[in-house]
């Protein structure tokens, strides 16, 4: 062989045992990614709180809770409000959210659209259901649902269950929209606003959350005097705790084993017993059946 050939071999033989060690290298200093949630900012805990689902003053109970589950899974508490339901919605859906407090009307459209999953749910008062309130002033003519045709009324949320789609179906039953049976619609963003604007003759009616009614009652006893329950649903599977659908398996399993242990334990019980909540359980989509019902009525009579 002359040295030529030999050359271009030894060239050869070098470059591939580079290349070789360059590869070793490489895979030694790899992570494997095994799934998405490794991508994530996994030193974080995104808890998402919507307006409407406290009144302002229960605000900084959720906050406390929050905190209290993000140090449980050593994490940091990374909170996020949304002033909409549909705002919360959309962050769940873009990975923005881990877990969020929200309502049985977005659950169910949440659900539908993304695969979104229960958590748990609160325990209130020996239950997990809740009802929706149809309030007037106290010293008004308004005695049933039928007297607020031509009134003025208060939504609270597009996708609130209790605030927007009870009502919705009510009306629909009898052959309108809210459009054509009130005189004027207006959101209010919460459900404790919605008391204030009936109280202070801002609006004839509203459709309230019976939970939120009953805390206000207790601690802003005053501005419930002002207004009167005319109408009471039938219960509906209450609000909830929701994850992602993609959120990893493992954290979800202890979230929830943490959550439903929360009252027993000493660091968060108190901030459970100013919300309210005895406990938190299991439930099953099920419960929310007939907000979805609601849903395919309200669809079937407007098409």
């Amino acid at each position: 062989m002359n040295n030529k050939k030999i050359s271009f071999v030894i060239i050869v033989v070098l470059v591939v045992a580079a290349g070789a060690f360059w590869f070793w290298q490489s895979q030694k200093n790899t992570v494997e990614i095994k799934n998405s949630e490794d991508f994530e900012a996994s030193t974080e805990l995104r808890v998402g709180i919507a307006a409407m689902i406290t009144p302002s003053e229960g605000k900084r109970y959720y906050e406390d809770l929050a905190n209290w589950l993000a140090k449980k899974t050593d994490r940091e508490p990374k909170l996020i409000f949304k002033k909409s339901y549909q705002e919360m919605n959309d962050a769940i859906e873009a990975k923005e959210v881990d877990i969020a407090f929200i309502c049985a009307g977005p659950y169910v459209d949440g659900k539908k659209k993304f695969g979104l999953e229960l958590l748990v749910a609160p325990m209130v008062g020996g239950k997990t259901t809740y009802n929706s309130y149809i309030i007037a002033k106290t010293n008004s003519a308004i005695n049933k649902f039928e007297d607020l045709k031509g009134k003025t009324f208060a939504f609270t949320d597009p996708q609130s269950n209790t605030g927007a789609l009870v009502p919705t179906y009510m009306v629909t039953k009898l052959g309108k929209t809210p459009e054509t049976f009130f005189s004027k619609l207006i959101y209010s963003g919460g459900h404790d606003a919605s008391i204030s604007a009936v109280a202070n003759n801002l609006v004839d009616g509203a459709a309230v959350d019976s939970l939120i009614f009953d805390y206000i009652k207790e601690r802003r006893p005053g501005l419930v005097d002002e207004v009167k329950i005319i109408e009471e649903s039938p219960p509906f599977g209450i609000p909830m705790i929701v994850a992602r659908p993609d959120l990893n398996q493992d954290l979800k399993s202890k979230l929830r084993s943490f959550l439903l242990s929360a009252d027993s334990d000493s660091q968060i019980k108190d901030v459970l017993a100013n919300m309210e909540i005895e406990k938190f359980t299991i439930i099953d989509d099920s419960a929310y059946n007939s907000i979805r019902e609601m849903i395919n009525f309200i669809e079937t009579k407007t098409q």
